[in-house]
């Protein structure tokens, strides 16, 4: 692995034309993810508090990066997320952590969490993620 890798893959994740929609921030570095996000009214679900999918999506981008910061021939794929939810958050920032937790030939295990702004913990996931066939560096606009 090395820093080039990790900007890379910070390129390719703030490129996504998904994120347009939440404006997130990246830092990638060996085993470990960390996403920010500003929380949008636009997301809010009917109870006028951040929809559970922007919980998921934090969640999982965060861990999958950590795992891809690893991998650095093929895709991942997220193959299992699991998530819990504990609070609400209404306004500021989000921040999603991930790490590596295990690695084996195939498959990369890893946790992450989500914080507020005031630092406290609004949710946790763990996620199993594998190998594609698709080879990464065709992915990067660099490559």
């Amino acid at each position: 692995m090395t820093e080039q890798h990790f900007r890379n893959l910070e390129e390719l994740y703030v490129t996504a034309p998904i994120n347009a929609l939440y404006k997130p921030e990246i830092q990638v570095s060996n085993k470990e993810c960390r996403i920010t996000a500003p929380v949008l009214k636009e997301l809010y679900h009917g109870g006028g508090s951040l929809h559970g999918s922007v919980y998921f999506k934090m969640l999982d981008d965060s861990a999958f990066f950590a795992a891809q910061s690893v991998e650095t021939v093929f895709f991942l794929l997220t193959a299992q997320f699991n998530i819990n939810l504990f609070r609400p958050v209404i306004g500021g920032e989000i921040k999603a952590t991930g790490r590596v937790l295990v690695t084996s030939r195939q498959q990369y295990s890893c946790e992450s969490e989500l914080i507020d702004e005031k630092g406290k913990l609004v949710a946790k996931g763990q996620g199993i993620f594998m190998k594609s066939s698709m080879p990464l560096e065709k992915l990067f606009r660099r490559a």
